[in-house]
């Protein structure tokens, strides 16, 4: 067996990834077999110290007693033990977590279970401009209720802190980066780019292709929400994901970080910047998202939610009276919703 360990990073087409190989049917390629298509949680039981406070917060999940973390990580490391001893060909393990700075000495341990059943292995992590990383990593934390603050300097990739870790868990001839632009890739397409690394072929139709963005718009509002930290607000991943949806249908336009807030932040990570764009050996290009809404500053986005006033009324009393249609059409819905209470 080879072994192919996808690291990530986050937002560089990692569900479309997952969701088609853990569906795929193709001989000489298994899948890891958990419950989840984003292995992301399995690592973390996997090379998880629970003796360790650092990594006890790491986990997130405070209804986990000791007993059942223990009993997760036993299952979790047995199941994956006979993935790598029983499987043929080629096996695909991905998780965008193994690429999370401070992973060094999770990622060691990986590395140790996996040199532990002679596999050998390759790595493969796919890197986005840090202006667009760092936008979809501020849209991700916000969408997750984890962020109501804007601080960009927080947001840069650290990409030779990321990839360090994987050069010396798993050596740097092992572990190949690539630079996330589809313009690059067969078809565009990042999971036919990660098949032909992988040695397989695959067809348009298995592709499951995934669109977790949202507009600056509903963005701005979430922002909004959190920045006022409401007491009652629930911090659960399906509550949040509930109020994503139901505001989803605002706006069409895409968060854009200003030059003027990016400037600061390239000139202090220009050294990062360098590094990795020697590693990849040719400059990260951004992309231009379409419909752009600039932001320079944590009262810019607060001030486009802000802006969404009209619309948010709208949306409220549409999923109160069940209103669709044009605005004549909704008047009439509205106002036969209004004579009957």
């Amino acid at each position: 067996m080879q072994l192919v360990v996808h690291a990530g990073m986050h937002k560089t087409g990692s569900s479309s990834i997952q969701e088609t190989f853990s569906k795929l049917s193709h001989p000489g390629i298994s899948y890891a077999p958990f419950e989840s298509s984003n292995h992301s949680g399995v690592f973390k039981f996997i090379t998880y110290d629970f003796d360790d406070e650092s990594d006890l917060r790491k986990i997130g999940n405070s209804s986990l007693t000791r007993e059942k973390l223990d009993r997760l990580k036993l299952e979790n490391t047995r199941i994956f033990r006979k993935f790598l001893e029983n499987s043929e060909g080629t096996g695909i393990f991905s998780a965008e977590s193994i690429s999370n700075p401070g992973s060094e000495r999770h990622i060691e341990t990986f590395a140790k279970i996996i040199e532990s059943h002679n596999v050998p292995t390759k790595v493969i992590i796919y890197v986005r401009a840090p202006r667009s990383h760092m936008e979809s990593a501020f849209q991700q934390m916000v969408k997750e209720g984890r962020l109501g603050r804007l601080y960009p300097s927080r947001l840069w990739p650290k990409y030779r802190a990321r990839i360090d870790a994987l050069d010396a868990a798993f050596g740097r001839n092992n572990v190949t980066v690539r630079a996330f632009q589809p313009e690059n890739f067969l078809d565009g397409n990042v999971v036919r780019d990660f098949a032909d690394f992988v040695g397989c072929k695959i067809e348009s139709a298995d592709i499951v292709r995934t669109n977790e963005s949202i507009s600056a718009e509903a963005l701005a509002l979430t922002f909004l929400e959190q920045n006022a930290k409401p007491s009652d607000r629930s911090n659960s991943t399906q509550e949040n994901a509930k109020f994503i949806d139901r505001i989803s249908s605002i706006g069409n336009s895409r968060l854009r970080f200003s030059d003027s807030l990016m400037a600061p932040i390239l000139e202090e990570n220009s050294e990062d910047l360098t590094w990795i764009e020697s590693r990849v050996g040719h400059r990260l290009q951004e992309s231009e998202p379409k419909n752009p809404i600039e932001i320079s500053s944590e009262s810019d986005l607060i001030e486009l939610g802000v802006a969404q006033f009209d619309r948010l009324r709208m949306n409220l009393i549409g999923q109160i009276c069940g209103m669709t249609g044009e605005k004549k059409d909704m008047s009439l819905q509205l106002l036969n919703f209004l004579r009957k209470i």
